[in-house]
């Protein structure tokens, strides 16, 4: 599927792997309409902030919220990236198994219903991060043989 000139949303668009497939979207693909989806606008003056990038202020937790921002802007593709890792969870005081279900699969079905419900939705990628209690570690090349971390 060719992307150039086509409506992208990046929830989540505003942390680390959000942020990054932003901005490579818009360099290799400066037609596409990148639209980031998070909690908060990044300030101007913010590294987070991409030039030519529409915003909107918004959680996955509400799902009304999502299925308007999809219907309106009928995105092709959406990277959803919008997940809570122990690291941010214990800054914010969400890190028991409950705010890590409802925000990592409750959440996420919120976006997953909205892009099916949207005719336009032809690619629907779902990311997921590295993180866990010990995000100091080098977890380059790793895969599903390794045993899972204690947090």
């Amino acid at each position: 599927m060719a992307i150039e000139g086509i409506s992208i949303i990046v929830t989540g668009g505003c942390g680390n792997v959000g942020t990054a497939i932003v901005k490579h979207l818009q360099e290799q693909y400066p037609t596409a309409t990148s639209t980031v989806l998070d909690l908060e606008k990044p300030e101007v003056s913010s590294s987070r902030f991409i030039e030519k990038v529409i915003y909107y202020a918004g959680n996955i937790a509400d799902k009304a919220s999502v299925n308007e921002v999809f219907e309106t802007l009928g995105p092709v593709v959406v990277f959803h990236t919008t997940g809570l890792i122990p690291q941010i969870a214990r800054r914010i005081n969400m890190n028991n198994d409950k705010d890590h279900i409802k925000v990592n699969v409750q959440d996420t079905r919120n976006v997953f219903d909205a892009a099916t419900a949207v005719v336009s939705v032809r690619a629907l990628v779902f990311t997921s991060s590295i993180g866990n209690g010990d995000s100091g570690q080098d977890w380059a090349g790793v895969n599903e043989s390794i045993a899972i971390p204690e947090m």
